[in-house]
């Protein structure tokens, strides 16, 4: 790019709350020092059914998105970075702009690949899918008009090549050590933590069955960080079975997560194939240890026991390593400078900005 021109860039996001948005707004903070930035979304829409929600996402939809992009073009801007619009995952807005764009692409909706069987668990749910079939290639569209491709670990590159047969960049996200960070006047309390919602999806059964087989003195309550999910009702019902303190938290502060993980015996991760795994740097930079499934992004993070375990998806085999790493010391430094080192913002900015085109 020129040097005495500042690149333009505008910025595409309809994000739901969580770690996407959190990523989100910690890129756009660090390319504002380089770059002049602009940010496009759209306001919170509330739909009264399922059937407005169809008409929403067919035939308003891509009509708001024609919307920004002629707001786009009108800003003279040389790139367009797009991030997930969550109710069709890659945005319509990639088809309505000429410039060069670059797609940050999280995951594909999985609820119609890979892992569908642990989403459609009931026939309503299946039936719903159906109707929203036309999604899976809405989102295969719409990606095939990015330029560039970027995605969160080698897991997920490999698993979107294989989907849309386009070439992905491996970028891995960063931690924002001013917000999480290990703090020595605060102690560890007898509970474990997790994040994500309570479904089975998230592996928050299989944390409460594991739970219920380690000894009764270390039997902790499981924190869950997240929204109601699509098993609620299960899962507070086998928590109530099992004999599972379960305590679960959602829409709280940056602030109230970091002292949550600061206080946590573990962070215990069971997600199926999760893409990445934020939760588990951004604890491990809160100085707390890990306990991860085997699976997904997890296996690209925990890379020594000092960090934490891997376990396959065996309840027993996970409340063994429970068991094991309560009795071990905890060097919350060394997990603060690992976090430091392999998964700081500045390396997620610079791999990023080599993608961008060199003559916008």
């Amino acid at each position: 790019m020129s040097n005495n021109k500042k690149i333009k860039i505008a910025i595409f996001q309809k994000l739901p709350k969580g770690g996407g948005e959190r990523t989100n707004l910690e890129i756009i903070k660090r390319l504002k020092e380089k770059y002049s930035i602009k940010e496009f979304t759209f306001e919170h829409i509330t739909l009264k059914n399922f059937f407005d929600y169809l008409i929403f996402i067919y035939i308003k939809l891509p009509k708001i998105h024609k919307t920004l992009a002629n707001q786009i073009k009108k800003g003279n801007f040389d790139l367009l970075i797009c991030n997930h619009d969550y109710f069709t995952k890659s945005p319509y807005i990639l088809r309505y702009i000429d410039i060069p764009k670059l797609y940050f692409c999280q995951e594909e909706p999985r609820e119609f690949y890979f892992d569908k069987k642990y989403l459609l668990t009931s026939l309503k749910q299946k039936i719903i899918n159906y109707l929203r079939l036309p999604l899976k290639y809405i989102d295969k569209n719409n990606i095939k008009y990015a330029n560039i491709l970027v995605t969160n670990s080698e897991f997920s590159k490999q698993k979107l090549e294989k989907i849309y047969r386009k070439k992905f960049n491996k970028i891995y996200l960063g931690v924002n050590q001013k917000i999480f960070h290990f703090k020595n006047d605060i102690k560890k309390e007898n509970y474990f933590i997790t994040v994500g919602s309570t479904s089975k999806f998230k592996g928050i059964d299989f944390l409460i069955r594991t739970i219920a087989l380690l000894p009764k003195n270390v039997r902790y309550p499981l924190i869950i960080i997240g929204d109601k999910g699509r098993d609620h009702k299960y899962i507070n019902y086998l928590a109530k079975k099992m004999q599972v303190k379960i305590i679960q938290k959602n829409k709280i502060s940056d602030s109230e997560l970091n002292d949550l993980y600061n206080k946590s015996k573990l962070l215990l991760a069971a997600a199926i194939n999760e893409p990445f795994g934020l939760s588990l740097i951004e604890s491990l930079s809160a100085g707390t240890r890990v306990i991860a499934i085997n699976e997904g992004g997890y296996k690209e993070i925990i890379s020594n026991k000092k960090l934490g375990y891997l376990t396959e998806r065996n309840e027993k085999l996970f409340a063994e390593k429970i068991n094991l790493i309560l009795k071990e010391k905890i060097d919350r430094q060394f997990l603060f400078n690992y976090v430091k080192k392999n998964w700081n913002w500045d390396n997620t900015i610079k791999n990023l900005s080599i993608l961008f085109p060199t003559n916008p």
